[in-house]
């Protein structure tokens, strides 16, 4: 807002230091101030901050200072931050309501089979009599969840280490298993979304701003640490360097959807590929937060009908055989 009325970049960073209320954003501005009066750009002195400033916003600040447009600049890296955060909460809420749901479920059932049903199991022997099948399938359950119990523990453990040894010391395995993680149901194809809506928000920013399609896809590359999106994106590149269009060196790519390709392809045929690359990030966007809705609204119901017919189960294991015995009860 400063820079696009007039005032000077210095005083402008000078003012921010001086009345923000933020300790952080004092600390941060007070940096800035210090670099460039040091002699450095602004970009410069984002590229130097201990901070750890992203290289794509590095990147377009200094083509807003060589094009003379940092205002506008500044202006979209807002938008982009306030989207990147709003996909960033999107991600947390994605992973975090499942997993904590799950947990409690699972615990619930852990503190069923372990401890009160053995109580139960032992009470329905003493009483003698036949046990029907589910009583049995119950014992069976119960007792190798005791003795074999920590198995469920230490084999997801030990999966994940081997997972973590491939993607190490193999480069194949490595983006073999990451392009497993976005075809995992239900998560997966969410993540992947959330992956195409970052790189048509950042492609298109960039593109807007000046910075041509190759810098801006080498600076796209560092939006996942996702293997098999980086190396993806790496023989995009090399094929636009050969000489293909956009469209035709992403076609090649089976990790990009038709939907990317097609609107990469318009944009190319209209010259607007910026306004192309809007489409499809917010398309994405879209698709991102219905996924997310859908998906946090049939977690609790589902969870809660799993438990509901895991402890129905226990239920008929324990009372049926109470009851046959009462049945055969005469007074």
């Amino acid at each position: 807002t400063l820079s696009a009325a007039g005032v000077p970049l210095i005083e402008s960073l000078v003012d921010l230091r001086d009345s923000s209320d933020t300790p952080t954003v004092r600390t941060f501005a007070g940096d800035l101030v210090d670099r460039i009066e040091g002699g450095a750009t602004l970009s410069q002195a984002l590229a130097q901050s201990p901070w750890g400033i992203e290289p794509v916003i590095v990147n377009l600040v200094q083509t807003g200072e060589a094009t003379g447009k940092l205002p506008e600049v500044l202006l979209q890296v807002i938008e982009s931050l306030k989207w990147n955060d709003e996909i960033a909460t999107q991600t947390r809420k994605l992973l975090r309501t499942p997993a904590v749901t799950a947990a409690v479920v699972l615990g619930a059932i852990g503190f069923l089979m372990v401890y009160l049903v053995p109580q139960l199991l032992a009470f329905i022997r003493s009483l003698g009599g036949d046990i029907p099948p589910q009583t049995r399938a119950l014992m069976w359950t119960s007792r190798n969840l005791i003795d074999h119990g920590w198995l469920l523990l230490v084999l997801p453990l030990l999966l994940w280490a081997l997972l973590k040894l491939l993607v190490r010391t193999s480069d194949r395995w490595h983006e073999r298993i990451d392009g497993w993680v976005y075809a995992l149901p239900p998560v997966g194809p969410i993540l992947k979304k959330i992956v195409m809506a970052r790189f048509a928000n950042s492609f298109a920013l960039m593109y807007r701003s000046g910075v041509s399609v190759l810098d801006a896809i080498v600076y796209c590359k560092g939006l996942s640490d996702n293997r098999a999106y980086q190396l993806a994106l790496e023989r995009a590149l090399a094929g636009i360097s050969e000489g293909q269009k956009i469209s035709d060196a992403f076609g090649r790519l089976a990790l990009f959807p038709p939907l990317v390709i097609r609107m990469l392809r318009v944009g190319e045929n209209t010259g607007a590929l910026d306004s192309a690359l809007d489409n499809v990030s917010y398309f994405y966007r879209r698709e991102v937060n219905d996924s997310v809705d859908r998906l946090q609204a049939a977690i609790q119901p589902t969870l809660t009908v799993f438990l509901g017919a895991m402890v129905a189960w226990i239920l008929s294991a324990v009372l049926l055989p109470i009851y046959d015995l009462i049945a055969t009860l005469r007074f």
